[in-house]
Order: structure tokens, then C-alpha cells, then sequence
């Protein structure tokens, strides 16, 4: 036996261990003593089976209204663009991901707080202002946003739906934007 074939079957059996080491710790409260060991820093945290799985996708529309007061009909916010290649490479994953942190936040937020408090929150303001970056180019009076929370057998629900809102949020992004 070479001292390279050696060497080949330690770092071998290191990244096993490791391997085996990563596979132990994803399992909740039964981890815990691999990962207060010594090395324990080194060890990747991958929840593939959260304890609530993301087993739906949210999708932010709006509807705009004229200076005249014609009301269009609900569009879809696009935040990312849904490709093959996705499955690949997922940049977009972080707006996704946004979109259903924010929902969650709002969805939890407004079960507590008084209705006419609930545009001052700060998710409800967030999705607000995504919409009025997604429709700028567009002359609109008003805008009014909804969510709709898609489940794995591609039924669409309504999640929240807001209030209408006038143009002067939109000067003010605007003005921020310069």
C-alpha cells in the first residue's frame, strides 16, 4: 500500500463520516449531540422535510383604475418568470420566497390587528409598494392588490384581498426612486 492510496482511503473515510454525520443531524431534537460536538460547526443544516412544508405557491395580482374610474381586470404581478430551466439554476427563488414570508406575516398579523390598521402593516405596505413597481409605467388613479395561494392540485384561493389605493403612494415611490 502507497502512502497516496493511504491518504486516498483516509479522506475517503472522512467524507463518509462527514456524509453520515450531515444525514444524522436533519432529524430535529435527536441531532443535537452530533451538532454540540466539537465540529459540529461544520455541518450543513438542510431541512428538506420542514415541520410545515411549502406545499403552495402564493401569487400577488392587482387591478388598476382610471382617472375615469374604469377598473381593469385583475394581472398578475410578475416578480420572477416561471422557466424549465428553473429546475437548474433558481435566482428567482429569493422573490418567491419573499412573497410567501411576506403573505405569512401579513396572513398572521391581520388576525390580530383592527381592520383600519391593517394597511399601516408593515408586509401590507410591502406588498403594496411591489405592486405600484410592477404597474408605474401605467397612468392609474388607483390600484387594489389580492393573493391568491395556489395548492398542489392547481386550485386557486383567495388569500387577502386590500383596500383600493390612490395615486399619491405612487408619487412618493417615485419621489424615493430619483
Amino acid at each position: 500500500m502507497t502512502v497516496r492510496a493511504g491518504v486516498q482511503d483516509v479522506v475517503a473515510v472522512v467524507l463518509l463520516v462527514w456524509l453520515a454525520a450531515t444525514v444524522a443531524g436533519q432529524f430535529g431534537v435527536r441531532s443535537r449531540w452530533i451538532r454540540s460536538g466539537f465540529l459540529g460547526w461544520c455541518l450543513p443544516e438542510w431541512r428538506l422535510f420542514a415541520p410545515v412544508p411549502g406545499d403552495h405557491d402564493y401569487h400577488l395580482i392587482y387591478r388598476t383604475q382610471s382617472a375615469a374610474g374604469e377598473v381593469d381586470e385583475f394581472a398578475i404581478a410578475a416578480l420572477y418568470a416561471r422557466t424549465p430551466v428553473r429546475a437548474l439554476w433558481n435566482p428567482a427563488g429569493r422573490q418567491q420566497k419573499m412573497l410567501r414570508d411576506v403573505v405569512r406575516r401579513l396572513l398572521a398579523e391581520t388576525r390580530s390587528a383592527p381592520a383600519d390598521a391593517v394597511p399601516q402593516l408593515p408586509p401590507y405596505r410591502l406588498l403594496l409598494g411591489t405592486v405600484w413597481r410592477v404597474c408605474r409605467a401605467e397612468e392609474v388613479a388607483g390600484v387594489q392588490f389580492a393573493v391568491l395561494r395556489e395548492t398542489p392540485r392547481k386550485s386557486l384561493d383567495l388569500v387577502f384581498l386590500s383596500s383600493w389605493h390612490a395615486a399619491l403612494f405612487q408619487i412618493a415611490v417615485r419621489r424615493r426612486e430619483r
